[in-house]
């Protein structure tokens, strides 16, 4: 439920359903962690969703295992966590770990980690040609994910661009999305 409260952005009420950490069993204390740093990066608690995602990234041996692909969804949030912090350099370095290995995979949140990686440069004052509108193309190769998955990934994107006030790029992404909604015919 904190999920689908998050993702119709609604954080605080995301954060009011989630378990207290105490009675999370073990197993699924990685997902309980992930949601909640979400959560707090969504609402602008960027120290505590800092916290939670270097947490993820040091999860052990001795912890319940986790998919490469969950640990890179962890780099994707801390890298955009950092960026939020304006602490560039360590937002630049997960960003670029992520994307070398998600280019690998041709995994949709490439296109996320890119866009992270062109608002660090906008950000220096410096070309950000090499990530955008590359992190829209992302969508055109990668196989066998529905248009409303992309659709959404893509309002996401502009979500963010906007807030970055790249008004442009939003604009951009917003036509990519609704281009995505009319192959379904919406």
């Amino acid at each position: 439920m904190a999920l689908v409260l998050r993702k119709h952005g609604k954080p605080a009420e995301a954060e009011a359903v989630l378990p207290e950490e105490e009675k999370v069993g073990a197993a699924k204390s990685w997902r309980f962690l992930q949601e909640r740093s979400e959560i707090y990066l969504e609402s602008g608690r960027l120290e505590e969703a800092i916290a939670g995602f270097e947490r993820l990234t040091r999860w052990g041996v001795g912890d319940p295992p986790v998919s490469p692909f969950h640990r890179l969804d962890v780099e994707v949030s801390l890298a955009e966590a950092y960026l939020s912090a304006d602490r560039l350099e360590e937002s630049e370095t997960c960003a670029r770990r992520a994307a070398d290995a998600l280019r690998t995979a041709g995994h949709l949140d490439l296109s996320e980690v890119m866009v992270t990686l062109a608002l660090i440069a906008w950000r220096r004052g410096e070309d950000a040609s090499a990530w955008w509108p590359d992190a829209l193309r992302v969508f055109e190769d990668v196989a066998l994910v529905q248009p409303s998955i992309k659709g959404r990934s893509i309002e996401k994107m502009a979500r963010r661009l906007d807030r970055a006030g790249r008004v442009d790029e939003a604009a951009e992404a917003r036509a990519a999305a609704a281009e995505q909604w009319r192959t379904l015919g919406l």
